[in-house]
């Protein structure tokens, strides 16, 4: 959890733009081998979003994750913009070697 307001976050109709903003994040090991995990970013500005996922260890075969993001924003001149973005993650660490494979794949819809 955080909170707090940047030092600088812009300017907008020729002022200077500082809103306060909350970001919050929880995971939760479900079940045997699953988390669930959240997170929320909302501010008296111009944007938020929310996003929920889950993750899968699969032992020797590495973990998978997928999870959703929603996100709605306030642009200059009256517009506004929102959307969601989906997520997949793959790892496989190799411990001989020490190294880790990781596939993601991030489109915006």
């Amino acid at each position: 959890m955080a909170a707090g307001r940047p030092l600088y976050g812009g300017t907008h109709n020729n002022s200077t733009v500082s809103p306060d903003f909350l970001l919050g994040e929880a995971t939760w090991g479900a079940f045997n081998n699953t988390s669930l995990y959240g997170g929320v970013i909302a501010s008296t500005g111009d944007y938020q979003s929310v996003a929920l996922g889950a993750a899968q260890n699969m032992g020797l075969f590495g973990a998978v994750s997928v999870d959703v993001t929603r996100s709605d924003a306030q642009l200059p001149h009256g517009q506004s913009q929102s959307g969601y973005s989906y997520r997949v993650n793959y790892t496989k660490t190799f411990n001989s070697t020490g190294s880790t494979l990781a596939f993601v794949r991030i489109p915006f819809l």
